[in-house]
């Protein structure tokens, strides 16, 4: 495990785990694991977007991840 600061490190099929604010915002993180499907940049900032173990897909961005974990 490696902790990582930036999405810069992050490619397509790298295991990735990280804490994400419930609903987005707010104070309570939730940890989320899974498979790299893609990173970009936007207006609001880079993301990356995450396939977890459950089997849902989601986007997370850079400004609000916290403990960034590569596998």
């Amino acid at each position: 495990m490696k902790m990582i600061r930036n999405l810069r490190s992050v490619n397509e099929g790298d295991t990735v785990s990280l804490k994400y604010p419930r609903h987005g915002t707010g104070n309570i993180l939730c940890r989320h694991t899974g498979t790299v499907l893609g990173r970009g940049s936007n207006k609001n900032g880079r993301f990356i977007r995450v396939k977890r173990e459950d089997g849902t897909t989601r986007v997370f961005h850079e400004a609000r991840m916290v403990d960034l974990t590569k596998f």
